[in-house]
């Protein structure tokens, strides 16, 4: 295997669920530990958390009634991994589930040696150590994933066959136990059915995919392009979207098995061929294959052949006219330069992020939402090496975990605007700023698919990317990764976290002096009723008590934090010096709640979140106003006073609690055990 791409994919193996901000239920499973387990015990494994019954097959109870589950020595009585090697005929769609697109990628992933030993580890079978147990590893989102399966399969009382993928061989079971684990690692096998070839192949390989529209390209340019790509080893596949034509079936996924010209007899005319694969394979009857030019009784052809197979030979002319999406997965992403003929080295940037509704899930327009999105600075400081003074980059969006949480895919894509000068622009860029740049990809790069993926060519410098949904308030989250090849610096263009309480917006200072509601001399006066005078103390029940004479009254918690905010000695109780403080901050607070509320509804919306703590003296990162949504919101994205007030104690307490310990004043700060939970307790 290439050293680099091994290298790149032995980092790190994750188990299924570790780390990975979507687990199923159950522990997370080590295949090497569970196999040598059941190996001294003398029994089989059984998957618990992926077991064999309906509910790892389908959502809906009882769907698949005719269904059992056996292992493939209970099957025949000579089971194997692989017969005479493995090949792309060895994955054929069943007729049960309409995974083709998967069963297309399966037999693309045959082609690939390395690629397959990779993700199917070779130290397994049914000889050697069998325990009924297996492993395979799928790329998910920049990890690769260790998915454990028992051998337990789906089998059709109905049509006496596995319930979907099999072998021409009806002994060997390798790319069945393959669509196990991917089906296990997006929640069942119904969850499989219908997707885009492109995602198994990226799911397969860590790759990067392109998704080419025929027409859209020069044909000439775009043959070569998947000629070169091909012989690169890169994974290719393509749709058909029409009805039945020609032998070609339609909403279906095949794939692309070869890329070649060829020379015709007593001709020096070179034909531009592929050759192309049904999923469906020779398993199901009467299966049509192409039966236009080039097909596989075509006697122009020099290897002809009548096998009924599934796979055919077309010219590229027919090829553009008949197949609407080309997808090419580059395993090694060097195969995406620009120019064919100039191989590069690529550097990997990536960065995970979250679109939180109400608050960073903002949608693509207007301008004014468009940059309440997460934004990223990009930065490339010198040209590529004869690339003619210019950086051409990769840059790539997938939206995470929507297959497995049963969700449609987002319509998603990015922004990218070239900043000259970043000193002169705000930070994060704002509505006024963007109108100011040069929009290198705007809307039109969205798209309904799980990857947007586009190739740049940019002058050296500094560039914001926004990643974005078409829709506001369409949660969901997100891997961003760019290749370059001298290096990027992608990081997040956000503030920093910081509170200044004397840096009030002079719109609550204005607001106040208007409507003096209760003067601090009543205040005073106030304090010494419920305290027992201005040298007594209030509790949080007293507080509260208090607080309604001079507001609709505030919640159990908010009083409690706001004793817990101000109470240095950890007494429980408020002198009069500590509640005058507070006094002012409460103030400060419920103005700047009802300057931002503007429909006045009595709720803070999520998008105005980061003004209104502005306003208050707070700069705040855009991951820090996602889990203050996560944490107080209505989970709209809209904050309650009493929300907005337990949001801006547990900022402020922090942050304060922080300052103390940061001595150097360097944005580090050490704190032990007990010292820090002392404060999350409290605070």
């Amino acid at each position: 295997m290439n050293e680099k791409l091994k290298a790149s994919m032995t980092n790190r193996i994750y188990l299924l669920g570790e780390l990975s901000g979507y687990q199923g239920s159950g522990k997370l499973q080590e295949f090497y530990a569970l196999r040598e387990e059941h190996l001294k015990e003398g029994s089989l494994f059984e998957d618990e958390v992926f077991p064999a019954n309906n509910t790892s097959i389908s959502y809906t109870p009882n769907k698949y009634k005719e269904v059992i589950w056996r292992r493939p020595t209970e099957l025949c009585k000579n089971a194997k991994l692989f017969i005479d090697g493995h090949s792309r005929f060895d994955a054929s769609q069943g007729s049960e589930l309409g995974d083709c697109w998967v069963i297309a990628a399966i037999a693309n992933l045959a082609c690939h040696e390395e690629l397959l030993n990779f993700v199917m580890p070779s130290d397994q079978g049914f000889d050697n150590k069998y325990a009924g147990i297996f492993h395979f590893r799928f790329w998910q989102y920049g990890k690769w994933v260790d998915v454990v399966i028992d051998d337990r399969l789906p089998y059709s009382v109905q049509t006496k066959k596995l319930f979907s993928i099999c072998s021409e061989e009806g002994n060997e079971f390798w790319s069945a136990l393959i669509e196990k684990a991917y089906a296990k690692l997006h929640g069942s096998y119904q969850a499989l059915i219908e997707g885009y070839i492109n995602d198994a192949l990226q799911d397969f390989t860590g790759g990067v995919t392109e998704i080419i529209r025929s027409g859209t390209v020069d044909t000439t340019h775009l043959y070569e392009f998947l000629r070169q790509s091909w012989e690169k080893g890169a994974l290719m596949g393509c749709t058909f979207k029409r009805k039945l034509l020609l032998g070609l079936w339609g909403d279906h996924a095949y794939s692309i098995t070869n890329v070649k010209y060829v020379q015709q007899q007593g001709s020096s005319e070179k034909i531009p061929l592929l050759r192309v694969r049904n999923p469906w394979g020779a398993v199901k009857k009467n299966v049509l294959e192409w039966m236009g030019a080039w097909n596989d009784t075509y006697v122009q052809f020099l290897v002809s052949t009548n096998d009924p197979d599934g796979e055919f030979w077309m010219n590229f002319e027919d090829f553009q006219k008949m197949f609407l999406f080309v997808v090419v997965c580059n395993i090694i992403p060097e195969s995406l330069s620009e120019s064919l003929e100039i191989r590069k080295k690529w550097k990997l940037q990536t960065v995970e992020g979250l679109w939180v509704n109400g608050v960073t899930a903002c949608g693509s327009d207007p301008v004014e939402k468009l940059v309440k999105n997460p934004q990223y600075v990009l930065t490339m400081e010198k040209p590529d090496v004869n690339g003619y003074g210019k950086c051409n980059i990769i840059l790539s969006l997938l939206q995470k975990h929507r297959r497995a949480q049963h969700l449609q895919n987002l319509e998603i894509g990015f922004h990218v605007l070239q900043m000259d000068n970043q000193s002169s622009v705000s930070t994060p860029l704002s509505a006024c700023c963007y109108n100011k740049l040069k929009c290198i990809v705007d809307n039109k790069a969205l798209r309904k698919s799980r990857d947007v993926t586009f190739t740049l060519i940019l002058d050296p410098g500094t560039y914001c990317v926004i990643p974005c949904t078409r829709e506001e308030n369409q949660e969901g989250e997100y891997l961003l990764r760019v290749y370059s090849e001298d290096g990027t610096n992608l990081k997040y263009f956000d503030s920093k976290i910081a509170y200044n309480d004397e840096a009030i917006d002079a719109s609550i200072i204005g607001a106040l002096k208007e409507k003096e509601e209760v003067p601090e001399e009543e205040a005073g006066e106030l304090f010494a009723k419920y305290a027992g005078g201005k040298e007594g103390e209030l509790s949080w029940p007293t507080l509260r008590n208090l607080l309604l004479h001079v507001a609709n009254g505030f919640t159990k918690e908010v009083c409690r934090s706001l004793v817990a905010m101000l109470d240095v000695n950890r007494s429980g109780t408020l002198s009069w010096a500590e509640f005058r403080h507070l006094w002012t901050n409460i103030r400060n607070w419920q103005t700047c709640f009802n300057l931002h509320d503007i429909n006045k509804s009595g709720r803070l919306e999520g998008s105005e979140l980061r003004s209104a703590f502005s306003a208050l003296g707070f700069s705040l990162h855009c991951n820090i106003l996602n889990v203050l949504a996560r944490r107080y919101s209505d989970g709209n994205g809209n904050f309650t006073l009493d929300d907005f007030l337990l949001s801006v104690i547990k900022l402020k307490t922090t942050i304060d609690t922080f300052k103390k310990k940061d001595l150097a004043n360097n944005g580090s700060a050490i704190f032990t055990l007990n010292e820090w939970t002392e404060h999350c307790i409290y605070s």
